[in-house]
């Protein structure tokens, strides 16, 4: 996995995108379409003597456009930025043009998970062990 650099870039735009998605039924047809909302961000930044402009917002905007689809949720993300702002922009130092501005808030709150539950484990493993020596 490529470790992201980071740099500063300012906002050139920022709004609430609109996008659809296709709701299946159970024997797989598409049976409907659903509105859909993602913070429509565009920013600028340098690299090298190279300027980029891009509006993947999360890091995995990258490879698929993460929507959601309340737009509730979204317009506080898109209200911290206004034209000209300052952003700190990560870059693929491979592929420059691949950026973002932020990681997705669920997939950190998901190795939190992990991590407890992985200590939840270790603590039921170890009161195991001592509750069967102190009854033998």
């Amino acid at each position: 996995m490529t470790q992201y650099e980071s740099t500063s870039g300012h906002v050139i735009a920022a709004k609430i995108g609109i996008g659809q998605s296709v709701s299946n039924s159970e024997s797989g047809q598409a049976s409907s379409l659903k509105k859909m909302y993602y913070p429509a961000v565009t920013y600028e930044y340098i690299v090298g003597d190279k300027t980029y402009q891009n509006n993947c917002f999360w890091e995995e905007d990258n490879q698929r456009r993460i929507q959601i689809a309340e737009q509730g949720k979204i317009e506080p993300l898109v209200a911290q930025y206004a034209e000209g702002d300052q952003v700190t922009v990560y870059y693929d130092p491979y592929k420059p043009n691949h950026s973002y501005l932020h990681t997705l808030p669920e997939v950190n709150f998901n190795k939190k998970l992990w991590a407890i539950g992985i200590g939840a484990i270790i603590f039921v493993g170890i009161a195991l062990c001592v509750f069967f020596l102190l009854q033998s």
